[in-house]
């Protein structure tokens, strides 16, 4: 499927996914509780949900378990669960390690639940290896109508650290926000963020420096806004002095270094308009341009660091989301033509010429300086953004997007950029990834220290809600299918109604706690020092807000 076919689905699917959560309550008037509906978001016969059914399944030795529902009308005999660990190579032959799971009845729904110490003990014994699901009846005997899962057990870990930004799905998705860490490796979460401690305040953007949670930004809006940085154990809030309206920090990328942090300075732009599901936004950063800081110098840097050439370049195009080489030594970005509205197109029209292409500068870490940028690839159908790089620096993973820049707006769809390729006008190609493709939109992708894991947003489960998925990206360059972030509990996400957010993998759990970030978002911000930005000064003249 296209990004171009992709568009939000009705609201009848959140609709139908929350009658599937409630189907257990019994009304007081009721004499019996009523048969529980299986999860309307399960259209393909499958007998468990969440749904792990699919044959490329890879996962992590260190995740948690993943617990499902099972269908009893689908398998009305089953009672028990078995899971069979076999090492690499075998086959045949006795499993390595086995556990036998009860179901237990919840709200008229049967559950698997895996003891964690156990199913971590099957796992590392299929480390390289597999292992087998099947279903059996109370006297431990398979059922013959029911599948047996396969799942390849990758050797290599996962990060076993997430954040992530929890929203209300409503009209005003930044009236209840929450950022939560949760450990991969078991069911455990803590509240890092929650704007009922700063006022209501809006917060975003939150991204660490290559995986490293000891070196993290968060950027905060409205009011007493700025930019948070959690570095060498303590935060530090900075925000650009009055007199800059044209610019702001927004979409942060930390250089391998931890000195420096690329910006995109963007005003955002929303175009309402009409196709045949609803009316819904495009979403476009206008007045948009790179933006460095250097941490030691506490300066904002130009880029490119031309003088003619950063005006040249600021007048011409729009720059969006910045990520960094590993090396440290380029920096990748998405860039447009700027938005000129043609009299004889139709506004839809207008907006569908507005198409983000992935360009590059590189970069002199010595002396902080950038050269001129270039064009890196081209999808002469789609806008690309949200690029990603894996950690050893040959790959780029995006959003393809039928125009704009938001993914949680434009739908879309995830593509590869092989940036050891490159053709003979200079430019890679980018290809599908049919492993990851849905109906509905992908955005928000990053990837594991070892660059093996990928994890991204997706709205597949519901067509309304994102949820956070996680896919096998193997030494051959091949993602694998992805499966949805493990919960204690198999009817989670029938009952889960907030959207999860821009996840971020980390090797270690965030060192600060809720009441430090609390203190430093209400504490004042430290100005910028704007010295090589004077032709941007207006006297008197406010910044436009702090974030994005």
């Amino acid at each position: 499927m296209t990004a171009t076919t992709k568009r939000h689905r009705p609201l009848l699917h959140l609709l139908a996914l929350c009658l599937a959560g409630w189907a257990g309550l019994c009304l007081p008037s009721a004499c019996t509780r009523p048969a529980a509906t299986w999860p309307a978001a399960i259209a393909d016969g499958a007998p468990i949900f969440p749904n792990y059914t699919a044959c490329d399944l890879v996962l992590p030795v260190n995740i948690a378990p993943l617990d499902f529902m099972v269908s009893e009308e689908r398998l009305p005999q089953v009672a028990m669960v078995r899971l069979e660990a076999f090492a690499a190579q075998a086959e045949d032959g006795a499993p390595t390690a086995a556990l036998d799971v009860k179901l237990q009845r919840k709200d008229g729904r049967l559950e698997c639940r895996f003891p964690v110490a156990d199913w971590h003990r099957c796992l590392q014994q299929a480390a390289g290896g597999h292992v087998r699901l099947g279903f059996r009846n109370r006297q431990g005997q398979p059922l013959a109508e029911a599948p047996v899962l396969r799942w390849q057990i990758s050797a290599d870990p996962i990060d076993p650290y997430l954040v992530y930004r929890l929203s209300a799905y409503d009209e005003n998705p930044c009236k209840y926000l929450e950022a939560e860490e949760r450990c991969l490796e078991n069911f455990d979460t803590r509240l890092l963020m929650d704007n009922r401690r700063t006022g209501g305040q809006c917060f975003n953007c939150h991204a660490s420096a290559q995986n490293d949670a000891a070196c993290m930004s968060i950027h905060l809006r409205g009011d007493g806004g700025g930019t948070l940085l959690y570095r060498q154990g303590g935060f530090r809030k900075i925000t650009l002095p009055d007199g800059f309206p044209s610019l702001r920090l927004a979409y942060p990328a930390w250089h391998p270094s931890q000195r420096f942090i690329a910006f995109s300075s963007a005003r955002i732009q929303v175009f309402p308009y009409t196709n045949i599901y609803k009316t819904q936004d495009l979403i476009a950063d206008t007045l948009a341009r790179l933006l460095v800081y250097d941490i030691e110098r506490n300066r904002l840097l130009p880029a490119p660091s031309d003088a003619l050439a950063a005006a040249e370049h600021n007048a011409r195009y729009e720059v969006s989301f910045p990520v960094w080489a590993p090396d440290g030594n380029r920096i990748y970005f998405c860039r447009a033509e700027k938005l000129r509205f043609i009299d004889t197109l139709s506004f839809v029209e207008n907006l569908a010429r507005f198409r983000y292409h992935i360009a590059a500068m590189d970069f002199d870490t010595a002396t902080g300086t950038f050269s001129l940028p270039y064009t890196v690839c081209i999808d002469s159908a789609s806008s690309l953004s949200l690029p990603a790089i894996d950690p050893s620096g040959r790959y780029l993973v995006v959003s393809r997007l039928p125009m704009g820049s938001f993914p949680s707006q434009n739908g879309g769809e995830l593509a590869l950029i092989d940036l050891s390729r490159r053709g003979a006008d200079g430019l890679c190609p980018l290809q599908d990834i049919p492993a990851l493709a849905s109906p509905d939109g992908e955005k928000s992708h990053q990837f594991s220290s070892n660059g093996r894991w990928m994890v991204f947003g997706s709205k597949r489960l519901n067509g309304s809600t994102a949820a956070v998925y996680i896919s096998n990206f193997d030494r051959d360059g091949r993602f694998h299918a992805p499966f949805i972030l493990p919960q204690a509990s198999g009817e989670f996400y029938t009952k889960q109604l907030r959207t999860f957010l821009f996840p971020v993998l980390n090797r270690t759990a965030v060192p600060f706690t809720l009441d430090e970030w609390t203190m430093a978002a209400v504490a004042p911000a430290t100005p910028i020092d704007m010295r090589l930005f004077a032709a941007d000064y207006e006297q008197g003249a406010q910044p436009m807000g702090a974030g994005h």
